[in-house]
């Protein structure tokens, strides 16, 4: 706010807070005199102050029902809705719905985090809390955002069906050959099998993909929708970002395989299907893995783990991670470093052992 004298008049500017549709709301005036830009500078901050009160009275519920939410509706996808959704329904409604905006602590945020079950769980619903109050702030809603900044994440929880002892990497080719023999002649199980352990395919693509995105001629894959479930019923979809958007070579053991499967089936029909002969939905998958690898006696591995046990495999055949970083469709090499390579312990083994055989050279014995 000032007011200033210039060419022999007054002249008032005072910011009141902002207008509905999130921009700046500035008064500028110029009068005659000092005691008229005085009582005009007055009257605007009044009416600031009334602002301040009002925005500081919307509560966490009334601000992500009638502002955030709405606007969100707009620009997200529904797979992207759904996760908010259940998050706000779970983790933020239950401990703010009736705060005020401006009267939620880090204390309170922390306090959220500790009753998530797990790391990853904690994250989002942080993530999420710490967005809806960076669009309040940019909204001239509230002046603070008490999700910002680090917080004590709870330890990762550990369920039955993905601890150590049950959900598997299968790191080396070599562990994949019992999955694919048990798979074969298994029909829809046999085809979720292969795209899985032989190239490295989400769920959503595998169950994605028609058989003519199966090109036998160029001996390519080409990969471009995914098949995923929300809150409105199973749908199609283009893969989620660019670089998931590909096409992979077949070896000579997949082209094999996939021809078998593909043998009679029309171009336009999807690879996957359901008993009625319509596209596999994506629970029905989970739970067709998971009696196959029950009633075979295998290695607890899902879908996801098959796209783990192929990059593993990749990288342990030395195969070079910026190859297997494009195959696997990821976005930057990074992801699959940090995802791949930082975690196989049998490296910082090797690189041990070698360490012990140059102190052992240098006489540090």
């Amino acid at each position: 706010m000032s007011v200033r004298k210039t060419n022999g008049k007054w002249r008032v500017q005072v910011d009141v807070g902002r207008k509905a549709d999130g921009t700046r709301d500035r008064r500028t005036k110029t009068v005659a005199t000092r005691a008229e830009a005085r009582a005009l500078e007055a009257e605007w901050l009044t009416q600031k102050d009334a602002n301040d009160g009002r925005l500081r009275r919307c509560t966490v519920r009334q601000f992500v029902e009638g502002y955030w939410w709405p606007m969100k509706e707009e620009s997200l996808e529904q797979t992207s809705l759904d996760s908010y959704s259940q998050d706000l329904r779970l983790r933020i409604m239950p401990m703010f719905a009736d705060f005020e905006l401006s009267e939620v602590t880090r204390a309170d945020v922390q306090a959220m985090v500790n009753l998530c079950s797990g790391e990853s769980t904690a994250k989002r619903a942080r993530d999420l809390l710490r967005a809806i109050y960076n669009e309040a702030i940019s909204a001239g809603i509230c002046s603070h955002n008490p999700a910002a900044g680090r917080f004590q994440m709870p330890r990762k929880a550990i369920h039955a069906h993905d601890s150590a002892e049950r959900e598997v990497w299968l790191t080396t080719f070599a562990q994949h050959r019992p999955v694919l023999e048990a798979a074969k002649g298994k029909g829809e199980i046999e085809k979720i099998v292969v795209l899985g352990l032989c190239f490295g395919l989400r769920k959503e693509e595998i169950l994605g993909l028609d058989v003519g995105d199966i090109d036998f001629a160029e001996r390519v894959l080409r990969i471009g929708t995914a098949y995923v479930q929300t809150s409105k019923g199973n749908i199609a979809k283009p893969t989620k970002t660019a670089e998931s958007f590909r096409t992979v070579p077949m070896t000579k053991y997949s082209t094999a395989r996939l021809a078998a499967l593909a043998s009679g089936m029309s171009p336009e029909s999807p690879f996957v299907l359901s008993r009625e002969g319509k596209r596999l939905s994506p629970s029905t998958a989970t739970k067709m893995m998971r009696r196959f690898v029950t009633s075979e006696g295998l290695p607890y591995v899902t879908i996801k783990t098959m796209r783990h046990s192929f990059a593993s495999a990749c990288l342990d055949a030395g195969i070079d991670i910026a190859k297997v970083s494009k195959w696997l469709g990821h976005t930057n090499i990074m992801t699959t470093y940090n995802r791949y390579v930082k975690a196989r312990r049998s490296d910082l083994d090797d690189a041990a052992g070698s360490i012990d055989e140059a102190l052992e050279k240098a006489g540090l014995e």
